[in-house]
């Protein structure tokens, strides 16, 4: 799976095809299967039961004649709001960037600077002093209607906000 930012089939429209339970019980398969561990960023969770919250469903692929034919990975939340970048800037919890880093390691920024719900921002601000991470100050809703007609998601990456970060 890639980090590449996009649109994808929201969680709701899984729980409302195959119905809560159901949609619970394969989130806890995946993440026995892939062993706490998101499939986009790598992300591990390990077995402890708070990690567990940070780990839900993407659908990758939808099969929409035989929806249990569909490809499901588990992805952190993270991962999950690049997939579906709408949420994302819905919610304010990104920010688009320009950045040497591929998104990858913005994730990874993002998430160093957080300890137990307590935000020290110190490796993202260094960045963004040096220069690395540059934040794009134009409207939020343009950058979405270029990814949702395929024209920027390849170029644009994101770090999330503080907001997303204490979620």
């Amino acid at each position: 799976m890639d980090t590449i930012l996009k649109l994808s089939l929201p969680n709701k429209k899984i729980k409302d095809i195959f119905g809560v339970e159901k949609f619970e019980l394969l989130k806890q398969k995946l993440m026995e299967d892939k062993l706490y561990t998101c499939t986009c960023c790598g992300w591990e969770g390990g077995k402890e039961i708070e990690n567990r919250e940070h780990l839900t469903i993407h659908i990758d692929s939808f099969n929409e004649n035989e929806p249990n034919q569909s490809v499901f990975e588990l992805v952190c939340k993270s991962c999950y709001l690049i997939n579906h970048i709408d949420d994302a800037v819905k919610f304010d919890f990104i920010k688009f960037v320009n950045s040497i880093y591929p998104q990858e390691t913005l994730t990874k920024i993002s998430w160093s600077d957080c300890s137990k719900k307590t935000i020290t921002g110190s490796n993202r601000n260094k960045a963004i002093e040096d220069g690395k991470i540059i934040i794009l100050n134009d409207d939020k809703l343009k950058y979405l209607d270029a990814i949702k007609n395929g024209v920027a998601s390849k170029y644009l990456k994101v770090i999330f906000t503080d907001k997303f970060l204490k979620s």
